[in-house]
């Protein structure tokens, strides 16, 4: 999984979110 700066919280949310 790569997790880019800023985008780190939004990607966290997506995965939350399913």
């Amino acid at each position: 999984m790569v997790f880019i700066h800023g985008k780190q919280m939004n990607t966290a949310r997506c995965i939350g979110s399913k």
